[in-house]
């Protein structure tokens, strides 16, 4: 991203704002709202901060109608503490990237605060950052399904966009107890991808479908907008979490999970995702439809601060300790099935795997496990390429999550102790123990991100605000 000067920010602020300075600015007063959309569309913010190479606050495109830019500013300004919006902080201390990621200079100064009213009179009723976890007398069930007790936590909306899912709002809950802590995400998706590079029968013989079509080209952010014909993947939705102490990460508490996420940057082969400082990590809750619904667990991995491939093959992102959530079902032919294939879903877990989820008391239907493959199969029908070997009680499995499409849309549930027994891990090209999970206590806040997959390995829309977490006491 471009750096650009505070000295065109500062006289395009002083100038553009001298008529919108009053408290009542608004979209119903035609020059304020004329002046603020002149300052926060000049070139110099434009050159970043637009529809096709946005990468960390999205496209700030004013319209003047009340509805839609009240979801748009919630991505730049904090309606509860103002002065903690990533429009106006100051740059960040330290930070190796190329561009500040708080804009502004001065967080008193007049013409900045006139835009924070601006975006106060756009705020909807409940468009709160905070999610209040309340208190259960009872777990909920995690099977996917919305029951009555959840019915006592309040929710809030966070609004993604982006991505191949475009703009999607998730409704999010959460709820606690003195051990646990619960979640319960949902979001509107028209379409249940549960086909993630699967095996097809063809006349010459059995081909591996890859995710995306040969010519698609995901490195660049503005070939994400939309999902090309033959898209062959899976359904997810990560939350990410700052950890705490020495391990916090510089900016996130204040501009979200995109500090993370590192887009055509010079010297990557592709989009990567990590960390700005050595020892800084955060927690990163993956749920997959294909990969990891099946055993109702989401993979719980962590980013830290590695951009070198050839280190790490996921650059900054990595899986807690226990192994990994699948495996490749062959190369030249497939090497098992299941017995419900070839119907959907395309998923099936490894028979060692199984066994051992059984001996934990969680019992994986038959038809799911992966059994010798026999071509009795018909052209065009397909069978899974992954097969689950996430195994219980380990740290990588350690967040049981189950997530249901009915009706166009989702309905996931989460929950994991408030406190794991992880001692962290010592990441690859690192020299010491990091912390991986975050680990909740009561009364204390924590600040996490969402982000949508609709069908897409990387290609996902993200929430560009940071949110959150508070337990009520």
């Amino acid at each position: 991203m471009r750096t650009f000067p505070y000295a065109i920010l500062t006289v395009g602020l002083a100038a553009g704002l001298a008529a919108c300075s009053d408290d009542n600015t608004g979209p119903g007063d035609t020059g304020g709202f004329a002046a603020v959309q002149a300052v926060l569309s000049v070139e110099s913010c434009r050159n970043c901060h637009n529809g096709n190479n946005s990468v960390y606050h999205g496209a700030l495109e004013l319209t003047g109608t009340r509805a839609a830019d009240s979801v748009t500013v919630q991505n730049f300004l904090d309606f509860e503490d103002p002065t903690a919006s990533p429009l106006i902080q100051r740059p960040l201390t330290g930070s190796i990237l190329a561009h500040p990621v708080r804009p502004f200079a001065s967080t008193s100064d007049n013409d900045v605060q006139a835009i924070v009213r601006y975006a106060q009179t756009l705020a909807l009723t409940g468009a709160s950052r905070t999610l209040t976890a309340v208190t259960a007398s009872a777990a909920p069930i995690m099977d996917g399904v919305a029951e009555a007790a959840w019915n006592s936590a309040t929710s809030i909306q966070i609004p993604v966009h982006g991505g191949f899912a475009g703009d999607v709002t998730v409704t999010m809950r959460a709820m606690y107890t003195s051990s646990r802590i619960f979640f319960l995400l949902q979001w509107d998706d028209p379409t249940e991808s549960v086909v993630r590079s699967p095996w097809e029968k063809t006349a010459s013989g059995w081909l591996k479908r890859t995710a995306a079509p040969p010519l698609f080209d995901n490195s660049r952010l503005s070939r994400w907008r939309t999902m090309p014909d033959n898209y062959y993947y899976e359904d997810k939705l990560a939350i990410i979490w700052n950890t705490s102490g020495t391990s916090a990460i510089d900016g996130f508490d204040e501009n979200g999970c995109a500090v993370l996420c590192h887009v055509d940057r010079p010297g990557d082969a592709r989009p990567l995702k990590y960390t700005n400082g050595v020892g800084q990590t955060a927690d990163m809750w993956h749920w997959k439809l294909v990969r990891t619904n099946v055993v109702h667990r989401l993979d719980d991995q962590y980013v830290y601060w590695n951009r070198t491939l050839t280190v790490n093959s996921a650059g900054g992102r990595a899986g807690d300790p226990g192994g990994g959530e699948y495996k490749s079902n062959g190369s030249a032919v497939p090497l098992f099935m299941s017995p419900n294939q070839p119907a959907a879903p395309f998923h099936m877990v490894d028979s060692a795997t199984a066994a051992q989820w059984a001996a934990t008391g969680f019992t994986i239907d038959a038809g799911d496990i992966a059994t010798a493959f026999a071509d009795n199969f018909a052209v065009g029908d397909l069978i899974a390429n992954s097969i689950t070997t996430l195994k219980p009680n380990v740290d990588r499995s350690d967040v049981e999550a189950y997530g249901v499409w009915s009706g166009g849309r989702w309905t996931l549930e989460i929950g994991r102790n408030l406190t794991t027994s992880s001692v962290g891990t010592t990441p690859p090209g690192g020299t010491s123990l990091v912390p991986v999970d975050v680990q909740f206590t009561p009364g204390q806040l924590y600040r996490f991100g969402v982000a949508v997959f609709d069908n897409a390995q990387i290609e996902h829309s993200w929430s560009p605000g940071v949110y959150t977490l508070r337990f009520q006491q």
